[in-house]
């Protein structure tokens, strides 16, 4: 098999440098906009866009401002989505195909409004104000949280997380190593965390969607609220946990392909 050579690269937004991954192999196909949610990186997407890339697809991956390599400013998901715009202007891309996870799935539903080149959307666990579940405990911890932090040092560095073996570890439902907590930045995940209880999206959007939602973890998003709201769109209940993109990805990689193959 052909050895395939992704590109990484830094892109000034604003006041800040987004780093991002990209892998051109065909460019009369759509490329495949992968975005990851709230405390990790582009590696969490590794398993599955290698298998992509593996089927001549092109994917374009990065870490959010305030995640991975990428810079920290301004934790607004706004933002986030302007910095993914910039990055889709820069390369000059023709046709997309968005998938987000989590705080991915809501930067996804705001590029919607923003851009007029989406082919499709593959939407996993939109979390927002209007998709909540009923997990009034982890509201409340994350609000006290946000109090907290605002009165902490934040800490200047932390490092670098590769959670593209991470479904290895993850053994257990409830397991998580260690060396996955030391590497986060705290103030930044409740800072989103805290900017995701106070966002509402708008759900109305034209290009072609599949919206899943894992329902294991029901108590942090409602599948009745996101049913009601994706309206026209596919709607599909997934008897998965919350972490499925690092701990099960072999399915969810299908699941997305089986939603390719109909677009």
């Amino acid at each position: 098999m052909k050895k395939l050579h992704a590109q990484y690269k830094y892109l000034n937004s604003g006041n800040i440098f987004i780093h991002y991954r990209i892998l051109i192999q065909n460019s009369k196909r759509p490329t495949l906009v992968l975005i990851h949610g709230s405390t990790t990186n582009h590696t969490s997407w590794a398993w599955i866009y290698k298998k992509f890339e593996e089927q001549g697809y092109n994917t374009l991956t990065m870490d959010l401002r305030g995640h991975g390599k990428s810079q920290y400013e301004r934790l607004k998901i706004k933002f986030m989505a302007e910095d993914i715009e910039k990055i889709i202007e820069h390369e000059k891309l023709k046709k997309i195909v968005l998938i987000g996870n989590c705080l991915g799935a809501d930067i996804a539903l705001i590029l919607n409004k923003k851009l007029k080149n989406i082919k499709a959307n593959y939407l996993l666990n939109p979390m927002a104000k209007n998709t909540l579940g009923n997990n009034k405990f982890l509201f409340f911890m994350i609000r006290a949280f946000n109090m907290l932090m605002k009165i902490t040092p934040r800490r200047k560095n932390h490092k670098f997380k590769d959670y593209s073996n991470f479904y290895k570890l993850a053994l257990y439902h409830h397991y998580v190593p260690l060396t996955y907590w030391k590497s986060l930045d705290f103030h930044n995940q409740i800072e989103v965390a805290y900017e995701v209880l106070n966002t509402k999206i708008d759900f109305n959007i034209k290009a072609k969607s599949r919206f899943v939602i894992t329902t294991k973890d029901s108590g942090m998003i409602s599948p009745k609220k996101v049913e009601k709201l994706v309206k026209k769109h596919e709607f599909e209940p997934l008897s998965m946990d919350h972490l499925i993109l690092t701990r099960k990805p072999k399915i969810l990689y299908d699941n997305i392909m089986f939603f390719l193959k109909s677009c």
